[in-house]
C-alpha cells in the first residue's frame, strides 16, 4: 500500500476512503478493521470509511453518498 497516494487521494475526495482507490491499494478488510479500531480511520454511517479527525463536511458526505449510490447502482 502506498500510504502517501492513498492520502493523496482522500485529501482529494474530503477526506473520504473510497473502496474502489483502496482495493486498487490492496487494502484488505483486515487492514481496514484494524484502522478503524485503532482509531486511524472512522466509518460513516453509511457505510464509508473517511480519515479520523477530518472534520465532517457537506462534500465529505457528499462524496460518501455518491459512492454508496454508485455502489449499489442507485442512480441507474
Amino acid at each position: 500500500m502506498d500510504q502517501l497516494r492513498l492520502m493523496r487521494c482522500a485529501t482529494r475526495d474530503h477526506g473520504v476512503l473510497l473502496p474502489d482507490v483502496l482495493d486498487r491499494e490492496g487494502v484488505s478488510a483486515k487492514q481496514r478493521r484494524h484502522r478503524v479500531q485503532t482509531g486511524e480511520w472512522r466509518r460513516l454511517p453509511c457505510g464509508m470509511l473517511v480519515i479520523a479527525g477530518v472534520p465532517e463536511t457537506f462534500e465529505m458526505l457528499a462524496t460518501a453518498a455518491l459512492a454508496v449510490a454508485l455502489a449499489f447502482d442507485l442512480l441507474g
